[in-house]
């Protein structure tokens, strides 16, 4: 009697093509993972730099009242932070940094805002500087 060693074999290559087959499946599944999160950071970065810009117009548009934007109490930086709150998810667990440094001797107005990726719950920021007139 001859034993037949195909049968057993070939249950052997279907179970490696099966293993080989979901780590290419749950790669797939991660790379786009990781490029959704990828751009969502990005949009919410352009969201960062669009108010960021924003509010440096607002501060030089009123640079008589600087000291009410730094101490946020101004009306317009109120309204500002508001909306920013309302087009930049997940901004409201970090308030944004507004201050002036000196430089090499030159005012500089610093603008930082902060937000939380919510698929690696890190924080994210956006800096500013700019000259002050």
């Amino acid at each position: 009697m001859k034993i037949n060693k195909a049968k057993g074999f070939f249950i052997i290559e279907v179970l490696i093509s099966l293993l080989v087959f979901t780590i290419g499946v749950m790669s797939v599944l991660n790379f786009q993972k990781n490029a959704i999160s990828n751009s969502t950071n990005s949009q919410n970065r352009l969201v960062a730099i669009n108010y960021s810009e924003s509010l440096i117009n607002k501060i030089f548009l009123d640079q008589n009242n600087i000291d009410s934007y730094i101490n946020k109490t101004s009306p317009e930086y109120i309204n500002w932070l508001n909306e920013l709150k309302e087009n930049l998810p997940n901004v409201q667990y970090k308030e944004p940094e507004v201050y002036l440094e000196t430089i090499n001797g030159k005012t500089v107005l610093n603008i930082t805002i902060y937000w939380k990726d919510p698929a690696n719950n890190n924080f994210s920021q956006h800096t500013v500087k700019t000259g002050v007139l």
